[in-house]
C-alpha cells in the first residue's frame, strides 16, 4: 500500500524527527479493491487490498487473560544493541500484564534455565524478580533454540502464548531452517488443543534469521522485526498490542480466472482492523471476479468484487517490482524447506537484477 501526503507550512524549524499518523476509513472495511499495472507485451500484475472490519464487540469487549511464556535469547550472538532491545521488549511486556495474568521466563543458549518450574502471577514483585533474573545473567554459549521452543511448550496455562526474543540463530540442536520449523509445528501439533500456545517472535538485528522466525511465527501467532537502526518503540507498542487479540484466522484468496496465478500475501498475519494484500499476475485482460475468506472472531466472513484485468496500464508501475519482491520470498522459503536447485537459483536472480532489490 502506498499512502502519499502533503505538507506546507512556514517559519517551522524542522528540529525533531517529523512523524504522521493516519487512520483507515471504516466505512471501506471489507470491501476488496484491485489495482493494476501492464506494460505492452509484459504480463499483468495486479493487487488485491481489503480493510477487515473491526467487530464492535472486538473493540470494546474486556481484554482475556494471559499466560505468557518468554523465551529470551542470552547467546553470545545477542551481545551489544541486540540484547539491549530484546531486553527492552522484555520489560515491557512483563509491565504490561495484568492483575490474574500470569508468565514465565526461560533465558537459553546452549542450556534452557527457566526463571520458574511453571507460570507465576503477573505480581510487580514476580516481575522485578524476572527482570533481575535476566540481569544476574551472562551471554554465553551458542543457541539450542530447539531446546528453547521444547521448553516452552511444556509450560501449562490458560489463553497460553509463547513470545520468542532474539535473533533466531540456530546453532546446535536441529540448525536446519526448514527441518526446525517442521519439527516445531509437528511438536505444536502434539500438545492439547487448549495449551497450544499462539507464537509471537520480536526479532532483533541486522542479521536475524527472517526466514525461520517468520516460519514459527506462522504457528498461530505473529512476527516483528527491528533493525539496528530502526527505533524500536513503534514496532514494539505495535507487536505488544497484538498479544491477546486473534487473527484472521483461514484467510484465503479466491479467483476462478485461468489467466490469473502466482499469487503471494503480503502479509504474513492480518489482525481485524488492518489491510490484507496479495500481489498476482494476469494474462488475457478480462473481466474478473475475486473474493477473500477467512474466520474473524471465531465468525467467518468474505469480501467480493469484480475487476478490470486491462490490457496495458501504466498508472501503478511500483506493482511489477512489489510481486517480484514477494515471489522471490516464496522462492527462498522453498530453498530452506526443500533445498536448492538451479532453475530457483536461476529465477531468484533473474527476478532481483530485473526489478533491482
Amino acid at each position: 500500500t502506498v499512502v502519499r501526503a502533503d505538507y506546507e507550512a512556514r517559519g517551522v524549524n524542522l528540529a525533531e524527527d517529523f512523524s504522521v499518523e493516519y487512520a483507515l476509513a471504516a466505512p471501506k472495511a471489507d470491501a476488496l479493491a484491485v489495482t493494476t499495472h501492464r506494460d505492452a507485451n509484459e504480463p499483468g500484475f495486479f493487487e488485491a487490498s481489503t480493510l477487515l472490519r473491526l467487530p464492535p464487540a472486538a473493540a470494546g469487549a474486556a481484554s482475556v487473560q494471559r499466560t505468557i511464556v518468554a523465551l529470551f535469547d542470552t547467546s553470545l550472538s545477542m551481545q551489544w544493541e541486540k540484547l539491549e532491545r530484546s531486553y527492552q521488549a522484555l520489560e515491557r511486556l512483563l509491565r504490561s500484564l495484568k492483575a490474574g495474568e500470569q508468565f514465565n521466563l526461560l533465558l537459553f543458549n546452549t542450556e534452557v534455565a527457566a526463571m520458574s518450574p511453571g507460570p507465576v502471577a503477573a505480581s510487580p514483585d514476580a516481575v522485578e524478580n524476572a527482570l533481575k533474573f535476566v540481569r544476574e545473567s551472562r551471554l554465553r554459549g551458542g543457541t539450542n533454540l530447539q531446546a528453547a521452543l521444547e521448553a516452552g511448550l511444556k509450560q501449562t496455562g490458560p489463553n497460553p502464548y509463547l513470545v520468542l526474543l532474539g535473533d533466531g540463530g540456530a546453532t546446535s540442536g536441529i540448525i536446519q531452517n526448514g527441518k526446525l520449523a517442521e519439527w516445531y509445528l509437528a511438536r505444536w501439533n502434539q500438545v492439547a488443543g487448549k495449551q497450544r500456545p499462539r507464537t509471537y517472535v520480536f526479532a532483533v538485528g541486522d542479521d536475524a534469521n527472517v526466514a525461520l522466525l517468520k516460519m514459527l511465527a506462522r504457528v498461530n501467532g505473529a512476527m516483528e522485526h527491528v533493525r539496528s537502526t530502526e527505533p524500536i518503540d513503534f514496532k514494539l507498542n505495535a507487536f505488544l498490542s497484538k498479544i491477546g487479540r486473534d487473527p484472521v484466522e483461514r484467510l484465503q484468496f479466491f479467483t476462478p480466472a485461468p489467466a490469473v496465478g502466482l499469487v503471494y500475501p503480503l502479509d504474513e498475519t492480518v489482525f481485524p482492523g488492518s489491510v490484507a494484500s496479495w500481489v498476482g499476475t494476469y494474462g488475457a485482460n478480462t473481466r474478473t471476479p475475486f473474493s477473500v475468506r477467512g474466520v474473524r472472531e471465531n465468525a467467518p466472513f468474505e469480501a467480493r468484487t469484480t475487476a478490470n484485468l486491462p490490457a496495458v496500464n501504466a498508472e501503478h508501475p511500483d506493482l511489477p517490482r512489489t510481486w517480484a519482491k514477494a515471489r522471490v520470498d516464496a522462492l527462498l522459503e522453498r530453498i530452506e524447506r526443500q533445498g536448492e536447485s538451479a532453475a530457483l537459483i536461476d529465477e531468484i536472480v533473474r527476478l532481483a537484477r530485473k526489478y533491482k532489490f
